[in-house]
């Protein structure tokens, strides 16, 4: 209980230092919308304490084309090390699972548009450690919804993962879960987002649990965001999608 209450305190200092950033040198900046699809480059490292010891690394090149303003491919693949944390086990690294997503824009109107697609983790990885051993099929859908009363933008996203070819020894993913995300521009090009998300693990008999991600970054400049993303398990010690802490650091660059 303790250890919560240190999470939820330090997620609170993290929202009041994006939000008391100063207004003297403020300026507009156009807000984030991941549908406006826009060719774009990203790189980020990513820090994750896990459940029963041991750490993983990831830095993940993403990139990502915008074939029109309503089509886009996306490509990731990682760079990963593993630390089991068990007794014959070293850190193990390599390259790891890369990912690759489709997506498209089926709907736009007024402060409201609705995008769907589909992603694929294809079993690349170097050794098994360094991804799932598995392919991975993830429909997905999601919506970015306006409120310009109160300054913010919501992205409810909603996807299901299904593994279609595995492994020996590695269990099968039937997974769903759900992120209402926030979004608000603060003053001087800062922004915060926050990440909540649920999960529904259907091959561990239905367990639920959840994180929370917190996103704050600034525009460096017209084309160029910067970003820090601290983590927090906050419910369930069986899921693996659940973590103790996760940091990651990274940047985007938009080519228009």
């Amino acid at each position: 209980m303790e250890n919560l209450k240190f999470k939820i305190i330090l997620i609170f200092c993290i929202l009041s230092s994006n939000y008391l950033v100063p207004n003297v040198l403020a300026q507009k900046t156009k807000p984030i919308d991941p549908t406006d699809f826009v060719t774009q480059f990203g790189l980020k490292n990513e820090w994750t304490d896990k459940q029963g010891g041991g750490y993983k690394n990831r830095l993940v090149p993403r990139y990502e084309y915008a074939a029109s303003g309503s089509l886009a491919f996306r490509f990731e693949l990682p760079v990963v090390a593993n630390n089991v944390h068990t007794i014959g086990f070293d850190t193990d690294s390599g390259v790891g699972d890369l990912t690759t997503q489709i997506r498209w824009r089926i709907k736009k109107g007024q402060g409201f548009k609705l995008i769907t697609g589909l992603g694929m983790t294809w079993d690349t990885a170097t050794e098994s450690i360094l991804g799932g051993g598995k392919q991975v099929v993830k429909p997905f859908i999601f919506a970015s919804i306006r409120l310009k009363r109160y300054k913010l933008m919501l992205f409810p996203y909603l996807q299901y993962e299904h593994s279609v070819e595995k492994d020996e020894n590695v269990t099968d993913t039937r997974l769903i879960f759900f992120s209402p995300i926030i979004f608000k521009m603060l003053p001087d090009r800062y922004y915060t987002m926050i990440f909540p998300t649920i999960y529904v693990n259907q091959t561990l008999n239905d367990k639920v649990g959840m994180k929370l991600e917190i996103e704050g970054g600034k525009f460096i400049s017209k084309k160029t965001m910067a970003y820090i993303t601290p983590g927090f398990g906050v419910y369930s010690d069986v899921l693996p999608q659940v973590y103790n802490w996760r940091l990651i650091v990274g940047f985007r660059h938009f080519f228009k």
